[in-house]
């Protein structure tokens, strides 16, 4: 009854990924069919792969001292006790993110003993931060309060953002464009758009003398261009007709079906269609100094790549 009050029956079952808990623990009880598929194995908590004891107990702690501070003292703590959960998909391989947050809306405290001196303790009233955890568990031990009532677990995907920010880490290494710095960008994207079976380019773009040449190294990289060759003729043909083509059409641009007369308008696209490409996307990515390459993405089923996989971009 609490769950269906908290988590209407007509919403989307596959959105309500919930559980209800213990009180600031791990023990969780009467969750979601979604929270169970994703969460739950042999009926427990099923935790991060990468989640230290030190890390549960700061995120245990942050959750615990928070609604002290907040209650006693008045304080709001600047800390989030959010945990992110990489779980593969069964059915595609691909790795999503979810983030947990904790809601302590039904949970109520009550102080057993006397009440500390803050002062004493190993919060940092300026920045409203836990500095000393160790400080803080010996002259506020968290046995000095009891709790009643439940806490709610709710996971969010936040798949986009998490794929979002891992690119971002990899773009700021500054590193060489070497394949396996591509690979891990390809891995990123895949997530982004959802779609594992998609092939991704990308090829940066060379200059020498201010003019674009097509260098081997960096148009493997890509889809496109993958088998051009700077000594053929049909490829240095094939790479003007793109620069053209983009020269003119600067905007990322979704074909949603890729046939054999489209190739024929457009020929440096034809060696994709030969390659079982039905759909293709291509999204040039520019500075105000112009062109820096180009992000590309190609599937064998037409209409996949559409209007919707680009705005994910």
């Amino acid at each position: 009854m609490l769950g269906t009050t908290l988590f209407p029956v007509v919403s989307e079952p596959e959105k309500n990924i919930f559980t209800l808990a213990t009180p600031y623990q791990f023990s969780i009880f009467n969750d979601s069919a979604s929270f169970r598929d994703l969460f739950v194995s042999d009926e427990q908590f099923r935790l991060p792969d990468n989640a230290t004891t030190e890390l549960l107990q700061q995120v245990q702690c942050a959750l615990i001292y928070e609604h002290i501070m907040e209650k006693f003292y008045g304080v709001k703590l600047n800390a989030s006790a959010d945990l992110v959960y990489p779980v593969t998909d069964a059915d595609t391989g691909m790795k999503r993110y979810y983030r947990l947050r904790y809601d302590r809306r039904f949970i109520d405290l009550h102080l057993k003993g006397k009440l500390p001196n803050i002062q004493d303790c190993g919060v940092c009233l300026n920045t409203f931060r836990i500095l000393d955890l160790e400080k803080q568990l010996k002259m506020m031990p968290p046995s000095l309060f009891s709790a009643e009532g439940f806490g709610v677990w709710i996971a969010e995907d936040v798949t986009s953002q998490e794929s979002l920010d891992e690119i971002k880490k990899v773009l700021l290494r500054q590193e060489g464009c070497d394949t396996g710095i591509v690979n891990e960008l390809k891995k990123h994207i895949h997530a982004l758009v959802g779609l594992n079976e998609v092939e991704v380019g990308l090829s940066p773009f060379a200059k020498l003398n201010n003019e674009f040449v097509l260098d081997e190294s960096c148009a493997k990289l890509g889809l496109m261009g993958r088998n051009w060759k700077a000594n053929d003729k049909e490829s240095m043909e094939n790479f003007q007709m793109c620069l053209g083509f983009l020269t003119e059409r600067p905007e990322p641009m979704p074909i949603t079906v890729l046939n054999e007369e489209l190739t024929q308008m457009a020929p440096f696209l034809r060696k994709l269609w030969e390659d079982g490409m039905r759909s293709y996307l291509v999204y040039p990515v520019q500075n105000n100094d112009g062109f820096l390459g180009l992000l590309e993405l190609a599937s064998p089923v037409p209409n996949q790549l559409n209007q919707d996989v680009l705005a994910r971009f």
